[in-house]
């Protein structure tokens, strides 16, 4: 008759000695004992076996007198740790269990995780499923037992734990030498941009990239500051469309006084109506766009939907 063994949620299965073997290996080479016993050990946990179903518990109770007749009585304490840990894993996977079986009773539209989360939205279950799913698995694979018990017993509370192995959290972006030196967006390479419009519009795509790939906040420091430099290749790209397009001086000309005449708030006098014209025009043309990019940046952001749901 086959020997069977009865798992923890009452399934049989067959009886396998390699299980056992491997599970008496990993503790022998943590205490530095021949490997080679595991085979040994694990035909003894057979041979003690009835033909009649054993129950996992029962199976590991042998290993571990096995190991203690052998006196590897340091190899059996491993086991016991090993077996012990697995027990806490358990527990855990099935408190995890319990919790998100909780998320399908609760009732309501309008469960909130938080500021960002909707927590009854269908992204907003699936992203509070894989928090606790994260949660468990950091706890029982990633933090020490006595950071665990610090977090249990409420002494300590690691912020966003559900984020704890995948990520930093929370970033300022430093626009200015992104912008200059260029950067990657996905497989595109995003050179600098040439005009107001297009800064505002990297602005945005900084920010929507850094929300799939970073967790928390992300902040544009001295934003304005970072956007100066494009208030002026946008003006300086009217001034000299308009030069151009009046074309009373030459053309070295023209290039010397867009390179010398800045954007400035209050429109200076010149003693060349023309010059001043197109100065006033390009001014104008300048302020409308900034105006125009600034509002499609807000729209892009406020429409922004923050990590899931």
């Amino acid at each position: 008759m086959a020997r069977t063994i009865k798992k923890r949620d009452g399934r049989t299965v067959e009886f396998e000695k390699e299980k056992i073997t491997n599970a008496v290996r990993k503790a022998l080479q943590k205490v530095h004992e021949d490997e080679g016993l595991a085979e040994e050990i694990a035909g003894l946990v057979e041979a003690e076996c009835s033909d009649s179903e054993e129950t996992v518990e029962s199976v590991q109770d042998k290993v571990e007198k096995a190991l203690i007749d052998k006196h590897l009585a340091d190899a059996a304490k491993e086991y016991i740790l090993y077996r012990n840990k697995r027990t806490e894993i358990r527990e855990q996977e099935t408190s995890l269990m319990k919790t998100i079986d909780g998320f399908f009773q609760e009732k309501g539209t309008a469960l909130k995780e938080n500021a960002n989360i909707n927590g009854a939205s269908v992204g907003g279950t699936f992203y509070r499923i894989g928090s606790e799913a994260s949660k468990t698995y950091y706890r029982a694979h990633m933090m020490s037992p006595d950071v665990r018990k610090e977090i249990e017993e409420n002494r300590i509370h690691p912020h966003d734990e559900d984020f704890y192995g995948l990520s930093i959290n929370c970033m300022q972006h430093s626009l200015l030498d992104m912008f200059k030196k260029g950067f990657y967006s996905g497989n595109c390479f995003i050179s600098e941009p040439q005009s107001i419009t297009t800064a505002m519009m990297l602005t945005c795509v900084i920010l929507q990239s850094g929300q799939t790939d970073l967790f928390g906040g992300e902040s544009t420091p001295t934003w304005d500051y970072c956007m100066e430099p494009y208030v002026q290749k946008s003006f300086e790209k009217y001034f000299s469309k308009y030069l151009q397009r009046f074309a009373f001086a030459p053309v070295e000309t023209q290039k010397k006084w867009v390179k010398e005449y800045l954007y400035q708030e209050h429109t200076p006098v010149f003693e060349n109506d023309d010059l001043y014209r197109c100065y006033s025009w390009a001014k104008k043309d300048t302020e409308a766009e900034t105006y125009q990019a600034a509002q499609s940046m807000l729209f892009n952001l406020n429409g922004l939907c923050s990590r899931v749901g």
